[in-house]
């Protein structure tokens, strides 16, 4: 995805957000991926939940993101959006990228992680709502599922998920990485 297909999304606010995740999956790219899975969830919370208990979950999540175990074995990242009041309550619009050469099933990983999200992360408080499911409806309501890393056509679609399916239009993304090859002591 270059800055082209990001300026095609018509978003030019958060064009740098945008700009800046597609540079991470095109270096997932160059690294070698040709297939991703990428699971977008929303990830809500009640509206009595504290900022600071929010911002504690969210780390708790991209904490197991970049550790890779469980449900988040094989994970090349997560891109979150801050979260916004809805009527399920406060919603992160998250979207978890995965090695799809290992990871086949992303309908059943984004509920996995979702239950991860209500069950260990939230302690039962949390909801999720798992767009993959709804690959067929295209356009903002739907997830995404596989998108082969050198079809211009399916990283045109990433792009315009990132532009807008990624929650309310100016708010920028969050882009966590897993590191290779580093001791989990020194992140």
């Amino acid at each position: 995805m270059d800055v082209g297909a990001c300026h095609q999304t018509g978003r030019t606010g958060t064009s740098s957000s945008v700009q800046s995740a597609g540079e991470f999956i095109q270096g997932l790219a160059r690294q070698g991926y040709q297939r991703l899975s990428i699971i977008r969830l929303a990830l809500a919370v009640p509206t009595t939940v504290s900022p600071d208990e929010l911002h504690q979950q969210v780390t708790a999540l991209r904490t197991a993101v970049r550790a890779r175990r469980g449900v988040f074995e094989h994970a090349l990242g997560l891109i979150w959006t801050a979260s916004s009041v809805g009527q399920d309550g406060k919603v992160i619009h998250s979207l978890l990228i995965y090695d799809g050469a290992q990871v086949e099933d992303d309908i059943q990983r984004g509920h996995d992680v979702g239950r991860y999200w209500v069950n260990s992360v939230t302690e039962g408080r949390g909801r999720y709502r798992n767009f993959n499911q709804h690959r067929q409806l295209h356009g903002v309501a739907s997830g995404l599922g596989h998108i082969r890393t050198g079809v211009p056509s399916e990283m045109g679609w990433l792009s315009f998920q990132l532009g807008y399916g990624m929650g309310p239009i100016g708010w920028p993304l969050t882009i966590v990485g897993v590191p290779h090859g580093e001791s989990p002591a020194r992140w």
